[in-house]
């Protein structure tokens, strides 16, 4: 099924990698039987979304390297950054998070954000940032997925009103994923665009 776009940037190129990320994320749960991506992490969902970035004539890399930059001098050092994307003729650089309860969004994307401010300024790429947050939504087995998505869709447009990127992704499969008594009916994704200093 589609990433369904609640809102997605008005950026040269953006509407292309949604799409062909929506194409990724449907193949994957395709050729692999019963499986999906967003079951298996941050790192995972950010390559599909560079993959995404490829595939519609842009370009990508993961987990490039960088210092980290900490107020606290002692925490700083080597790391790496999530990812930095070329979409249009834009380059933006990447932190994303992954959380299970919708009620983190909002915290786990303001991390993103700041771990976004610690990257070493000669590693950003591009004018912009983008902080990301994958939220996989569950519910006790037996609840209507359906419900639970429409539930998310209307939390999102409440929540994040200035947020220029809302999806949500539902999988392919009539069965929802299930585990330990609860069923992860699809994630929605929050995207924060921010603009480096100058």
């Amino acid at each position: 099924m589609p990433l369904e776009k609640l809102r997605i940037p008005k950026r040269e190129g953006w509407s292309e990698v949604v799409d062909t990320w929506s194409g990724v994320l449907d193949r994957y749960e395709e050729k692999s039987g019963d499986d999906v991506a967003y079951w298996h992490g941050e790192n995972s969902l950010t390559a599909s979304l560079a993959t995404a970035a490829w595939l519609a004539n842009g370009a990508a890399l993961v987990e490039f390297e960088t210092k980290r930059i900490r107020r606290v001098q002692a925490q700083s050092g080597s790391g790496a950054g999530d990812a930095y994307l070329c979409i249009g003729k834009d380059w933006y650089t990447v932190e994303a998070k992954l959380c299970w309860y919708s009620d983190e969004l909002e915290p786990y994307l303001g991390l993103a954000s700041s771990n976004l401010q610690t990257i070493h300024a000669p590693d950003r790429v591009g004018t912009h940032a983008l902080a990301l947050c994958y939220c996989v939504l569950f519910i006790p087995e037996g609840k209507p997925p359906a419900q639970a998505i429409e539930q998310a869709k209307a939390d999102l447009m409440r929540r994040f009103p200035r947020c220029e990127l809302l999806l949500v992704y539902t999988p392919l499969a009539k069965q929802a994923p299930s585990h330990d008594g609860k069923t992860y009916p699809g994630m929605v994704v929050v995207g924060e665009f921010i603009d480096w200093p100058v």
